[in-house]
């Protein structure tokens, strides 16, 4: 079994496109990110380094792989995503979420 330590963030927008990002310090490949872009359409694509990157995160179908260097830069509340013709600036805000109590 391989071992990712990371973080996955997501974010989505009216227009339909919503993005799943994986930044990972620490992988059987060393660190990289990658980025899941879902089109309005439904085609999923990976954003990703090498072939090797989609392997890793296989765990979901995707209709097409685009090899290329994904950066992801989190300082704690702002978060920057960059590659070949993406560019996401968030701004993560921490909401108070209450969760019913656990059925027991």
């Amino acid at each position: 079994m391989e071992t990712l330590r990371g973080s996955i963030t997501s974010v989505g927008f009216a227009s339909g496109h919503r993005f799943v990002i994986g930044d990972w310090p620490h992988s059987p490949i060393g660190p990289f990110a990658d980025v899941m872009w879902a089109r309005p359409d439904g085609k999923r694509v990976l954003l990703g380094e090498a072939s090797a990157t989609a392997c890793i995160v296989s765990v979901y179908p995707f209709d097409e792989v685009l090899h290329q260097v994904v950066t992801a830069e989190c300082d704690g509340r702002n978060y920057a995503v960059l590659s070949d013709g993406l560019e996401l600036d968030m701004k993560i805000r921490l909401a108070r979420l209450s969760l019913p109590p656990r059925p027991r």
